[in-house]
């Protein structure tokens, strides 16, 4: 028996649809470089193949969150630039040995990935310059910048091969904050030591891509757009679809009107129902909070979720469905089959990139299709 026939859920992850967002976002800046945030498993999708098919796409920078993720990757890719976005962590010799870049964003980073370089690689090594525009997460803030000037035997004791700063308000294009951010990063160079303020210039996340050239500029870093996810909420979603979940048919039973179903009896029955047992829960992160609120798809017709999320299951109404499709063994879409990523996050209350880094490693998962 294959595992496909012994798993709970299907996740199909569509690498065609991957490599072509990532065409479809390069071609909004061809004269800027477009790079890949492959952090948290590329999004949880497996950051191996994620990584090779972006690669094969035309990807040669890439940004994962944390030292670790960066040698997982590097593995797969052994020649491009892998940028650690969270900084410098440890003694370096992790950085070392797998030719990573920390992006430095305080003046104690560069400090000790300056000593590191000069005593323990005894050569310059890359770094990316961090610096915070106003979203006041990492990244050297506006106070501190003045003080660069008192680091320059540790600046040239790096190279530098680019600044970048992050958006915090670009999923909503007409927000203050964005023109706010690009002011400030404008600013950022009149108090930059003249070595650093002729580096690349990296800006634009997934929604930054799609606000123009005064965000785009050298490098781009898109993330959850690749994935499929909409950048741009006020407009339909240029994106292609990358990932679809089904889910199996456990057991299907005919109740009568006033059944209750469930835990804390949180569904009864409003009519003869033919309620599907589903074999996915929020074990393999599918929100728990979903209950009673999403729908799944099934011979191309909507059908609700009803009942709450068990760890392991859930529960659908199959009523008005054909019992030929809707028997042991037949499936469900949560995602795809018309559901879209961003829905299902909507409805949770959430954002797609925490459905997406969720998904669990029940599934079995078929990745079709590539660059």
């Amino acid at each position: 028996m294959s595992h496909e026939e012994l798993a709970g859920g299907i996740l199909n992850i569509n690498l065609s649809a991957l490599a072509e967002n990532y065409r479809i976002l390069s071609a909004e800046a061809p004269s800027s470089e477009c790079g890949g945030v492959v952090k948290a498993d590329g999004y949880g999708l497996g950051v191996g193949i994620v990584g090779q098919t972006l690669y094969d796409a035309g990807c040669r920078t890439f940004f994962v969150a944390l030292p670790a993720e960066g040698a997982k990757l590097r593995q797969v890719l052994p020649n491009v630039p892998i940028i650690i976005l969270n900084g410098f962590f440890g003694d370096g010799s992790l950085y070392l040995k797998h030719n990573l870049i920390p992006a430095l964003g305080s003046l104690d980073d560069i400090t000790r990935w300056a000593e590191f370089c000069r005593n323990r690689a005894h050569k310059k090594l890359p770094a990316y310059l961090h610096v915070d525009t106003g979203i006041s997460r990492l990244g050297i803030p506006n106070n501190d910048l003045p003080r660069l000037s008192n680091l320059q035997d540790e600046i040239d004791a790096i190279d530098f091969k680019a600044i970048m700063t992050h958006l915090a308000c670009a999923d909503e294009p007409g927000h203050a904050m964005n023109d706010v951010q690009r002011q400030n990063f404008q600013n950022v160079f009149r108090k930059l030591p003249d070595s650093l303020k002729s580096l690349p210039r990296s800006f634009a996340n997934s929604s930054g891509v799609f606000l123009g050239a005064d965000y785009q500029l050298d490098i781009m870093r898109p993330g959850v757009a690749l994935y499929g996810a909409n950048p741009t909420s006020d407009k339909p979603n240029p994106m292609q679809d990358v990932v679809e979940l089904k889910g199996k048919i456990m057991q299907v039973d005919t109740l009568d009107k006033g059944t209750t179903v469930g835990y804390g009896s949180a569904y009864i029955t409003s009519r003869t129902e033919r309620i599907a047992k589903i074999a996915i829960g929020y074990a393999d992160g599918y929100p728990r909070n979903l209950g009673g609120i999403a729908e799944a798809a099934i011979g191309g017709k909507r059908v609700p979720v009803v009942g709450r999320i068990s760890m392991d299951m859930l529960t659908v109404d199959v009523t008005d469905i054909n019992e030929n499709i809707s028997r042991v063994g037949d499936f469900v879409y949560l995602i795809g089959g018309g559901i879209t990523l961003d829905e299902v996050a909507a409805k949770a209350g959430t954002i797609p990139y925490e459905i997406l880094t969720s998904l669990g490693h029940r599934y079995h998962r078929n990745y079709l299709g590539g660059a």
